[in-house]
């Protein structure tokens, strides 16, 4: 076996354990990423000889997933309360609310007077 083998292997392993960890399945991974999920099927099932576009893009998204997880315990609870009330799932809407909330930056509560 050689050591790209070995790799990709262990990438894989350590997808599985990503999404497992995330609860997200097969389908939910497809409709995030825009993989067919018959090739998330193939990946994570470790049918696929070399990297692909799709294996670099669903490592990606898992690395994504676990640098969130790790920052959200320093954003406060009804912040994300309110992200999730309001947050649809998709990406479009994750773009506008994020623009929306950027536009805010440059107000604070010590600028505000109430």
């Amino acid at each position: 076996m050689k050591t790209d083998d070995l790799n990709i292997t262990g990438r894989i392993d350590w997808l599985r354990a990503t999404f497992k960890s995330e609860q997200m399945s097969q389908e939910s991974l497809a409709e995030a990423t825009g993989i067919h999920q018959s090739q998330i099927s193939r990946i994570l099932s470790g049918q696929i000889r070399r990297s692909s576009k799709n294996f670099i893009l669903l490592c990606k998204f898992a690395e994504n997933l676990h640098s969130k997880r790790k920052s959200s315990k320093k954003i406060h609870p009804t912040l994300l309360s309110a992200l999730e009330q309001t947050w649809d799932g998709s990406t479009e809407h994750a773009e506008a609310i994020a623009k929306v909330i950027r536009s805010l930056s440059s107000l604070s509560v010590k600028q505000m007077h109430f």
